[in-house]
C-alpha cells in the first residue's frame, strides 16, 4: 500500500479494495465498491510497536524532530514516508538509520472515494 504526504499533519495511502461476498439480513452492512481509494492518516493514529507485532509495517527511521511531550519521527516503508508520533522517554529516541516496527490504526482513517492523482 503506497503511502504519500498530503501536508505535514495528514498522509494519503492508495488501496485497492478487495472484491468481497457479504451478506447481513438486515442490509445495515456496507462495504466501500471495489477499485482504488485513497486513506487519510494523522501521525498521531500511527504508532510505534513490538517487531513481532503481526499487523506491524517495518521501516526505517529517516529523521525525527522533539515537541515536547513527543518525538515525531518520519519513517520509511517501502518507497513512502510516514510521520509517527510517539512519547519516548529521554535518550531513547530512534536515530536515522535505525529499523522500526509501526502499525497504523486503520479504524481512524478516512477514506476518500477519488484516488489523489499522482501526475
Amino acid at each position: 500500500m503506497p503511502i504519500s504526504s498530503a501536508n505535514a499533519r495528514s498522509w494519503t495511502a492508495h488501496a485497492q479494495t478487495q472484491r468481497s461476498e457479504a451478506s447481513t439480513d438486515c442490509g445495515c452492512l456496507s462495504r466501500p465498491p471495489p477499485g482504488d481509494c485513497s486513506l487519510v492518516l494523522r501521525p498521531e493514529h500511527v504508532r510505534v510497536a513490538e517487531a513481532d507485532d503481526p499487523d506491524g509495517l517495518l521501516g526505517t527511521v529517516s529523521g525525527s524532530a522533539y515537541f515536547g511531550g513527543v518525538t515525531r519521527i518520519n519513517v520509511k516503508v517501502g518507497e513512502e514516508t510516514l510521520v509517527v508520533e510517539h512519547p519516548f522517554p529521554a535518550g531513547s529516541r530512534p536515530r536515522t538509520g535505525d529499523r522500526l516496527t509501526i502499525v497504523i490504526d486503520l479504524s481512524r482513517a478516512q477514506r476518500l472515494e477519488n484516488p489523489t492523482s499522482k501526475d
